[in-house]
């Protein structure tokens, strides 16, 4: 079903209102943080390139590429706190020039359990239908693709490229890592693997059989419960679904609506990302880009409702009249005459009935 799309300001303050009714804090990060933050996680951006500038004190810093680095980098050892967010970052785009992007997300840290990940993927889910209502939310485990590379290859950079082609779902490239090496039984798992794309019930049975060994099955049956408490035809299964595995570990997910070719939403848990910096903890997130989101439609009207007062009007009967039509969920304007051009669905001229 599909819907019209909301301006990128309204689309923000719903996603937003929306997590604070699940208990998370809104929370408020400085458009900078000290270069090194990124300089020693340049791989877990999605630039490289980040804007620097040096303060008075003679410091390098860096306009903020990324929101989680920033979470992690103000999370205390043991903290728990669930956090919600709407922030700009500076990343470059596809021409190269960077853009200031609106983000808006959240932040589980502390014990991750099954709930948590439950709760974290429904508000993922609800993000993305009040986005578009034939939205798409696609669902895997990073221990899937490891528990086969692992075995594959105990090489880092093959099991690095392995990766690349078994998020392209590249069947041929992955079993040429026969040639390199590779154990040739294991690759071919990872193919069958890559290619597992469709709704829950057409993709569980084909998971199953590739492992009877108990860690897989039980990654299996994990991924199997979110989609089942989920229980939404616009969850799939995609296990080529992965990450950068020095920072994600376990659950792993991608959003996408109709007319656009890349991801609106992307999130994880990122064990790995907390441990390489020193925090002994769980975490998981999202983060919506509306900078990806298709155009609003022009509204049709400036307003629901314009009022028309008088030089004479009282200023009190005009205000209640205001107050009284936006508590019904119009949106008013009030003047003594209307802009050029403006448009109303109706009007309520107070001058008339003064006269």
């Amino acid at each position: 079903m599909k819907k019209p799309f909301e301006s990128e300001e309204r689309t923000g303050l719903a996603l937003q209102s929306l997590y604070e009714k699940y208990g998370y804090q809104p929370y408020k990060m400085r458009k900078f943080e000290e270069y090194d933050l990124y300089a020693g996680n340049k791989s877990f951006l999605i630039s490289e390139n980040v804007l620097t500038f040096t303060d008075p004190g003679g410091k390098l810093m860096a306009l903020k590429p990324d929101v989680t680095l920033s979470v992690v980098r103000s999370c205390r050892q043991g903290e728990e706190k669930k956090i919600c967010y709407g922030e700009k970052v500076y990343r470059p785009g596809r021409d190269g020039s960077f853009k200031e992007i609106t983000q808006v997300g959240v932040e589980n840290v502390g014990k991750i359990d099954l709930y948590a990940v439950c709760e974290v993927l429904s508000l993922a889910l609800s993000s993305l239908l009040f986005i578009a209502g034939d939205a798409r939310l696609c669902i895997s485990d990073t221990r899937l693709f490891s528990f086969f590379a692992d075995k594959a290859t105990s090489n880092a950079a093959l099991r690095e490229e392995l990766k690349n082609a078994f998020t392209a779902k590249n069947r041929e490239e992955i079993l040429s890592f026969a040639k390199r090496g590779c154990d040739g039984r294991m690759l071919d798992r990872l193919a069958a693997l890559s290619s597992l794309d469709g709704a829950p019930c057409e993709v569980f049975p084909s998971l199953y059989k590739l492992s009877k060994d108990r860690a897989y099955v039980a990654a299996v049956k994990e991924l199997q419960t979110l989609a089942e408490v989920l229980d939404s035809p616009a969850v799939f299964i995609d296990a080529s679904v992965t990450g950068d595995l020095d920072y994600y570990g376990g659950v792993i997910f991608r959003g996408y609506i109709p007319g656009v070719g890349e991801s609106v939403l992307s999130g994880g848990q990122y064990d790995p990302l907390m441990r390489k910096m020193g925090k002994n903890q769980s975490a998981l997130g999202f983060a919506v880009c509306l900078d990806s989101l298709p155009p609003a439609a022009p509204a049709k009207y400036d307003a629901d409702l314009l009022i028309l007062y008088g030089e004479d009007s009282d200023p009190g009967t005009v205000l209640r009249e205001v107050k009284k039509e936006t508590a019904r969920g119009k949106t008013v304007y009030a003047a003594r005459t209307a802009p050029a051009g403006f448009t109303a669905k109706s009007v309520l001229d107070l001058k008339a009935k003064e006269d």
